[in-house]
Formats: C-alpha cells, sequence, structure tokens
C-alpha cells in the first residue's frame, strides 16, 4: 500500500483510509479454505453497501479483481466501477475484462536475486527499488 499511497501523494491527492479494504485473505496460498472466498465476498459486499459512491476499485491481483467483479454484479452495480488489478491470469481464458498493471516479473526476479547476493556479500541495498511496468487496457474495453 504504501507505493499506491506515495503515487496519490505525489500528485497532490490523498489516500482515505476508510476506502482501503485489505481484509481479503481468498486469494492466499491454498493453505486457507474454500469458505474463504465466501467470507472475502460478504466482506466485500458490506464494504461497497457502506460506500455506495464508489466507482474504482484497484485490487491487488486478479483473483480479487474477480472476486470484486462478482459481488458487484450481485449487487447490480456492475455498470459504473471500474475494476483496475495488477497482472493477470495469462493462463486464463479469453482476454481480461480489467484494466492492469503488468509488472516485469522476469526484471523482479533477477533484483531479487541481486539484491540477495549483494546482502550475502554484507552489503546493505536499498530498501526499496522500482522496477517498470505497463497499463495494460485490455481489447474488449479499449
Amino acid at each position: 500500500l504504501q507505493g499506491f499511497a506515495e503515487a496519490f501523494d505525489r500528485r497532490g491527492l490523498r489516500v482515505a483510509p476508510e476506502l482501503v479494504l485489505s481484509r481479503l485473505v481468498s486469494t492466499l496460498p491454498a493453505v486457507l479454505p474454500p469458505e474463504s472466498e465466501i467470507g472475502d465476498e460478504a466482506t466485500l459486499h458490506a464494504f461497497l453497501s457502506e460506500h455506495p459512491h464508489v466507482t474504482g476499485i484497484v485490487a491487488s491481483e486478479y483473483g480479487l479483481a474477480r472476486l470484486a467483479a462478482r459481488v458487484l454484479r450481485a449487487m447490480g452495480r456492475s455498470e459504473g466501477v471500474e475494476i483496475t488489478c495488477f497482472d493477470h491470469a495469462e493462463a486464463g481464458v479469453g482476454e481480461s475484462a480489467f484494466v492492469y498493471v503488468r509488472q516485469d516479473e522476469a526484471a523482479m526476479g533477477r533484483c531479487a536475486v541481486k539484491l540477495l547476493l549483494a546482502q550475502i556479500a554484507g552489503e546493505r541495498p536499498p530498501a526499496q527499488h522500482a522496477i517498470d511496468f505497463q497499463l495494460v487496457t485490455p481489447a474488449v474495453l479499449a
């Protein structure tokens, strides 16, 4: 969330803490039971009911974007709410229905190894490292 808040700050905007929902767990590694998705749907439904003015959702991953779309459809609110996410299921069927941030995962891996080797060598690597990305608007939305 830090990078998200910093991006807002650079543009003179403020992230409203009451509009940040970070309690969704259903897309975490498979150690969680399937009913966690039902819990996440209920949490998101309650959140969106409490904040009917929300017109955009930024999801940390594609699975959460799909969950948000499903909840919005069930609420009859799928029109007028833009969903954006990080990455998208390349192996999935068809185009992504969301605008998404395509991260350079290969560069992220190379950077992680480089930073790890620096730590092993006793160096103190920087606390943050920026890696390029692309904002992708799928053809189905263009």
